[in-house]
């Protein structure tokens, strides 16, 4: 290539081979969705508790979350658009 020079304007695109987000959660679990968060059901000691999370990069394995849950959090999957908040809930499988 030829050496750049102080003034010229180039164009580039950079990539990252790996992801810095350590949680991910289905789509299916996401509730409002939007440009850059969303809402969740966690389970709270058989309580249904909406979470407002913020999101990062979709992938096919889920939607990146970059704040709002942490590890040990149980997110809702299946029957999310059902709850309200505050509602008793009875987990039936775990991952």
């Amino acid at each position: 290539g030829l050496p750049l020079r102080s003034g010229l304007v180039g164009k580039a695109r950079i990539t990252t081979t790996g992801s810095n987000y350590s949680l991910r959660i289905p789509t299916s679990a996401l509730l409002d969705a939007g440009a850059d968060g969303g809402r969740v059901f966690v389970v709270e000691e058989s309580i249904a508790r909406s979470r407002t999370l913020v999101l990062g990069e979709v992938r096919a394995e889920g939607v990146a979350v970059l704040e709002g849950l942490t590890e040990d959090d149980v997110v809702v999957v299946g029957g999310a658009p059902f709850l309200e908040d505050g509602e008793p809930v009875v987990i039936k499988a775990r991952p």
